[in-house]
């Protein structure tokens, strides 16, 4: 499997991001994308710090938004701050390790920034959160130790390191839809929603597409089932049109 792309989204400190290029080369990572930074590659702190991953910055991809990020592959993943008791409902490293060894398509793995995190928007664009164990009185990681820890965890599942052997490959008609293609069919949905007057409240109505997104997001839905849901939401905008105009 190739070794899934890294995004640092809003990265703050150039040491951070040469030590986060520099764990990237430490275990065979080189695909890394830069959404919208504060620190920039070439700066002097983050050459210094990536050592023998200098290769890494060089070869970074930078862009503004996250969705950019994620255009072409079809699974994503972030490391997300949780309230404490909802760390159970988040991917233990270990096992998206073995789950992203199961699973064809392209990968992503999305850090946010340092001070804040992913943001809840972010953070709904994504399969799902990657929950790191920590002591309780220390649990905030530094962000290169982050991708140090992500990427260690993906590298032992490669080299057969992690305990129980790899899992059996996911049915390639299984590969949810590449990430770009989501995000076309939803704001079509949005928009249709939109133009129909359900829930004018704009608070009411931004929450009920964050639940819907989500819903769908759980679907996993391939190519040809957004394609298929995609056309069948144009169509039935399009005949609400004709019949508004209609009387």
């Amino acid at each position: 499997m190739t070794r899934p792309r890294v995004v640092l989204v809003g990265v703050q400190l150039p040491e951070n991001l040469g030590a986060a290029a520099r764990a990237m080369a430490n275990f065979g990572f080189g695909d890394l994308w830069l959404v919208a930074p504060e620190a920039r590659p070439d700066a002097a702190q983050a050459v210094a710090m990536a050592t023998h991953g200098a290769h890494v910055l060089a070869a970074a991809r930078i862009v503004d938004t996250l969705p950019e990020a994620l255009a072409d592959v079809a699974w994503a993943w972030g490391t997300a701050a949780l309230p404490r008791g909802r760390e159970a409902s988040a991917w233990h490293p270990r096992a998206l390790a073995e789950h992203l060894h199961a699973t064809p398509g392209g990968h992503a793995l999305v850090f946010g920034p340092e001070r804040t995190g992913l943001s809840a928007e972010d953070c709904a664009r994504l399969h799902g959160v990657i929950h790191i164990p920590t002591a309780p009185e220390c649990r905030a990681l530094n962000l290169a130790q982050a991708v140090a820890v992500a990427c260690w965890e993906v590298s032992a599942a490669a080299s057969g390191g992690v305990a129980g052997g790899l899992p059996r490959p996911m049915d390639p008609d299984d590969v949810p839809a590449p990430v770009a293609a989501f995000d076309a069919m939803f704001d079509t949905f949005t928009q249709a929603i939109l133009t129909s007057g359900w829930m004018s409240g704009p608070a009411l109505r931004e929450g009920a597409l964050l639940t819907l997104r989500q819903a769908l997001q759980r679907a996993r839905l391939n190519a040809g089932e957004v394609g298929a849901l995609h056309g069948a939401i144009r169509a039935i905008a399009g005949l609400r049109k004709r019949t508004t105009a209609g009387g």
